[in-house]
């Protein structure tokens, strides 16, 4: 069965986990593409805000609904992120909710679930964003209303590599995944966003997933992180 607290410690988020690390650079005479990409692959940005979502995973004849909200810290390549799932009801079985905490900070990631015991291991191996913004390529596809802000929308024109988005989460496949990043004019990151669908496989039952999500970037500055007492 596919509980909360099992797709939370499963599915990594490992998007939101290593997904911006740029800085706040005096703009110039260069083009929003260009400045957004020296502020997202630069190595002191630090960056604050909501993390939202949905998502959703159909297997053995049932489908699973979550909505996903929490908050989302980076600064330079330590991350925090709070997770909150809330599982819809299904005819079997009764709606939930699965609290996650994640901290990356040096070498070490801290993790613990609905409140308990942090458990630390080792940082994982995941494609950095400088490699990733290369790969996927952006292209800006105008001005829209997002995050309660006129910004452009920078989507990605090639597949986002699976070890940026899941980590090293093990049982992925069939990836069909999309990164959209909003900038200001300047060429400021103010969030992205991640949707898709992939198959999971979770204790031996594969299930077809489709999820959004995505961070805003409320604060770009004051930013603190730190190893959690344990």
């Amino acid at each position: 069965m596919f509980s909360s607290a099992s797709i939370a410690r499963r599915f990594g988020l490992a998007v939101l986990a290593v997904a911006v690390v740029g800085s706040v650079a005096a703009c110039g005479s260069k083009s929003l593409m260009d400045n957004f990409t020296d502020k997202i692959t630069a190595s002191d940005f630090q960056a604050a805000g909501a993390l939202t979502g949905s998502y959703s995973v159909a297997a053995a004849g049932v489908t699973y609904s979550a909505t996903i909200t929490g908050t989302e810290k980076i600064k330079g390549q330590d991350t925090s992120q709070e997770m909150t799932m809330s599982m819809a009801a299904t005819d079997s079985t009764p709606a939930s909710t699965s609290e996650t905490d994640t901290i990356t900070v040096g070498d070490s990631t801290y993790t613990r679930s609905d409140g308990g015991t942090w458990t630390k291991t080792a940082r994982g191996s995941e494609t950095d964003i400088k490699t990733v913004v290369s790969q996927v390529g952006l292209t800006d596809k105008g001005v829209e209303s997002h995050f309660g802000q006129q910004l452009h929308r920078l989507e990605s024109t090639k597949p986002v590599p699976d070890s940026f988005i899941f980590g090293d989460t093990t049982g992925i496949s069939d990836t069909n995944m999309t990164l959209t990043f909003w900038a200001k004019d300047d060429g400021t990151p103010a969030g992205m966003t991640m949707a898709g669908t992939y198959t999971q496989d979770m204790s031996g039952t594969s299930g077809a997933v489709t999820i959004s999500m995505e961070v805003s970037f409320d604060t770009l500055s004051g930013v603190d992180i730190s190893a959690p007492s344990m």
